[in-house]
């Protein structure tokens, strides 16, 4: 009887483990970002090619509206 009550101790313990364990692993994780809004950015041009032969370079031009609540911004690239 001692040694079933002991074995039976010594399972609920290792059981308790796994869940305080897991609830460790998981609970401070980062939560997820949300799911790409496929509105928030419009391009109402189509892209402009400007090719220019002086110097060999290709430039896009387009238009883009923000429709969503947070800013975004590019710097252009120095070159």
């Amino acid at each position: 009887m001692r040694i079933t009550f002991l074995k039976s101790a010594v399972g609920l313990g290792l059981a308790l483990c796994v869940v305080v364990g897991a609830l460790l692993w998981f609970v401070p994780r980062p939560k997820s970002t949300k799911v790409w809004n496929e509105q928030a950015l419009l391009v109402h041009d189509a892209p402009a090619i400007n090719f220019s032969e002086e110097t060999p370079t290709i430039s896009l031009v387009y238009r883009i509206e923000n429709t969503s609540d947070s800013d975004y911004s590019m710097e252009p690239p120095n070159m």
